[in-house]
């Protein structure tokens, strides 16, 4: 190794070397740099190619919980499910994009927490009515392009870029 490499490294990273007689390196015609990054590259791969195997992907419907087959079946009856995404870790969740573009993901339980329509409008048929009622008669020409719920809220997006935010009662909190 040449003084430069030596210095580099005990001064960034505070190591320094003790010459040696003879070091037994794995490679030893690659520089100990070029080891390094090459062994930094693999380990890289390996835990990206680790995390894909993280999901199962399907269009079985049968690998769908009950209560998900019941709301796509209510809902969106015209539309068939092209991709199931199902996430392997402890807090499971499923992701389901049905024929037309919209993607819907489903905790555990099977309860929708978040509906994206992309460029297609959503239905308000599933949301609370006094939702549905303020859309019809506030922005009844806009478009849902998304929604997400959690325990105590709704975000709505709608196509002319405003987000409207309800409580759990579908009373209107804020819009931005």
């Amino acid at each position: 190794m040449h003084v430069t490499s030596l210095s580099f490294f005990r001064y960034t990273f505070g190591i320094t070397f003790v010459r040696q007689k003879k070091v037994l390196h794995p490679f030893p015609d690659i520089p100990v740099m070029k080891q390094f990054i090459i062994f930094s590259l693999i380990s890289a791969f390996c835990l990206i190619f680790n995390s894909l195997d993280a999901r199962i992907i399907t269009a079985n419907q049968d690998k769908l919980p009950p209560p998900v087959q019941n709301f796509i079946a209510t809902h969106f009856p015209s539309l068939r499910i092209t991709i199931i995404k199902i996430d392997s870790d402890p807090k499971q969740h499923y992701e389901v994009l049905l024929s037309n573009g919209y993607s819907i993901i489903f905790p555990k339980r099977g309860n929708w927490t978040s509906i994206d329509g992309s460029t297609e409008n959503i239905p308000a048929s599933f949301l609370p009515e006094n939702i549905g009622k303020y859309l019809d008669s506030i922005h009844a020409s806009d478009k849902i392009c998304a929604i997400k719920r959690d325990k105590s809220s709704y975000e709505i997006s709608l196509d002319n870029g405003s987000r409207l935010y309800f409580n759990k009662k579908g009373v209107l909190d804020e819009s931005e």
